[in-house]
């Protein structure tokens, strides 16, 4: 429990990464001006794919630490937690009625 709470209080707003996933945001990316060679249109050494690496700006990190530069522009009321995905099994284990073939798992 104490290397989870010693993790926790490496989790900063001053040292986080921000992911985002949509037309719109790469279209954003696509138009910012990038004066940094750390910075912008990025191509993934694997499998090619291309991706915008981008500075939070200061403003936004200091928003998170709770000095409030920039209007915030959604309420605490609109956040919630995901709907439960019913895909994701409650447990792992078989179920009883199950042929006793089938729990021996695949093989090769």
């Amino acid at each position: 429990l104490s290397k989870v709470a010693e993790t926790v209080k490496l989790l900063t707003p001053t040292n986080c990464m921000v992911e985002r996933c949509s037309e719109s945001a790469w279209s954003e990316a696509m138009n910012a001006k990038v004066d940094d060679d750390v910075f912008g249109k990025k191509k993934e050494s694997w499998y090619g794919v291309e991706y915008h690496l981008s500075k939070i700006e200061d403003n936004v990190v200091k928003s998170w630490q709770g000095k409030n530069l920039m209007p915030n522009k959604m309420k605490p009321s609109e956040l919630s937690l995901p709907k439960p995905n019913r895909f994701i099994p409650r447990t792992l284990e078989l179920c009883p009625d199950l042929p006793a073939e089938a729990k021996k798992g695949p093989r090769l």
